[in-house]
């Protein structure tokens, strides 16, 4: 068969373009999704990924299902994400090793398809989790990522830009604009993401909400990476003059998750009942309706590792006071609240 040089010449174009998209894939920096594993019965674990890019929105590699680092089960995994770019199918396809990781749930391959938010700084969902031999189900429960940073390199890194193909003698090309940007495979400076700036901002009450968001984040992260400065603990309560109508009230683990688990009053009132502390902070907001407000955390168990412990912030305004409760069950550690 003679070919012509314009199919010699399309032909070279294609095989460059997929000689280099594999190179690019090949030589990507392998990343790290660390996030929390929840299973029926109120077990907590931590789950890390390590993947490296395939292909367009595809990542292979390792998961590790964890409660301390040398007690670990790793597994390869499979990674996907949905065409629209909100769900992230994660699959777990063989178990490599268990290293003395233990669980009251049997150890399962995991099937998940994750929810993303707008911002792309939260990944989660529910699971599936099936026996790596009968292929049977197993425990359920959830999936959950919320470290913005992670997430934001899991899709740096799966962006390419595409090349276009060289167009047949009988098309006619349209020159590019100067101000065009080349379209990215999911990148945050692609064209879908433009599209979300610029529908965010299109109202003043979409301005207001996407900024609502974001200090609640940014507070949250505050909150989390505070040093502890005071403890409080039954018959021992602090008392903290405020200036605000309304203060914000942050709850996590800071240490160990062990899995302890709090009920909050305000004024004896259950704002939060039986919570199962995480290294997520949990916010609580509080209206200053009174000269005395009254804040109790009742430590419900202690945990795997006694007492029970809680880390808080009140943040009051611009100023934040970072305290640790401590408490046996059934026991309460008190924080009153003085309108100044």
């Amino acid at each position: 068969m003679k070919l012509n040089n314009n199919t010699i010449k399309h032909f070279l174009l294609l095989s460059v373009f997929f000689i280099g998209s594999s190179f690019f894939y090949s030589h990507a920096q392998p990343i790290e999704l660390v996030g929390y594993m929840g299973v029926q019965g109120g077990e907590l674990f931590n789950y890390k990924l390590e993947l490296k890019p395939t292909g367009p929105q595809k990542w292979e590699g390792f998961s590790y299902t964890y409660d301390h680092p040398q007690k670990v089960v790793k597994a390869e995994v499979k990674v996907a994400l949905s065409d629209d770019g909100k769900t992230l199918h994660v699959k777990e396809h063989r178990l490599l090793y268990n290293h003395g990781f233990k669980s009251k749930a049997t150890i399962c391959l995991l099937n998940a398809s994750l929810s993303i938010n707008e911002e792309q700084s939260e990944i989660k969902g529910a699971i599936i989790t099936r026996t790596d031999i009968q292929q049977s189900q197993c425990a359920s429960g959830s999936l959950t990522f919320i470290k913005e940073k992670e997430i934001a390199q899991l899709f740096q890194t799966n962006s390419v830009e595409t090349t276009p193909v060289a167009s047949s003698p009988n098309t006619q090309r349209t020159p590019r604009a100067s101000n065009e940007q080349i379209k990215r495979i999911n990148s945050p400076n692609g064209q879908k993401a433009n599209a979300k700036l610029h529908q965010h901002f299109r109202t003043q009450a979409q301005r207001d909400e996407f900024e609502a968001q974001r200090l609640k984040r940014q507070e949250a992260r505050i909150a989390e990476q505070k040093p502890v400065q005071q403890e409080i603990t039954i018959g021992k309560a602090m008392q903290i003059k405020v200036a605000q109508d309304t203060v914000s009230f942050f709850i996590w683990d800071g240490g160990k998750i062990d899995y302890d688990q709090v009920s909050v009053y305000v004024n004896n009132q259950l704002v939060l009942d039986n919570y199962t502390l995480t290294s997520a902070p949990k916010k609580i907001d509080i209206p200053i309706n009174k000269d005395r407000i009254s804040i109790k955390i009742l430590a419900i168990n202690e945990g795997n590792e006694p007492p029970n412990t809680a880390d808080i912030t009140v943040k009051d305004g611009k100023v934040l006071h970072h305290i640790l409760s401590y408490n046996t069950r059934n026991n309460y550690s008190e924080i009153l609240l003085i309108k100044e």
